[in-house]
């Protein structure tokens, strides 16, 4: 985004469309990061039972506890790359 507006020698009409586009490419992946942490803080919240029990000795994580939070990964790491950020 900042290589689109830094370009932008001229505020005529085609910059102005330029830096509506890149305003735009970002806010999607903001809005799909944000949806993506939603979703993480969700699967991790204190009353989500993973890796839970009553004495407090070591557990293992229920399978979906942990699909959820993989797939939250995955939907935050592809947002961030698709805004061109490698991780």
């Amino acid at each position: 985004m900042s290589g689109e507006i830094s370009e932008a020698k001229n505020a005529n009409s085609s910059t102005i469309e330029a830096v509506k586009g890149a305003m735009g490419s970002a806010s999607d992946v903001f809005e799909q990061l944000i949806a993506a942490l939603t979703k993480l803080a969700d699967a991790t919240k204190d009353d989500n039972p993973i890796g839970h029990n009553d004495n407090n000795a070591a557990a293992g994580a229920e399978k979906d506890g942990v699909e959820a939070i993989i797939a939250g990964v995955k939907e935050i790491v592809e947002a961030t790359e698709k805004s061109g950020v490698k991780i």
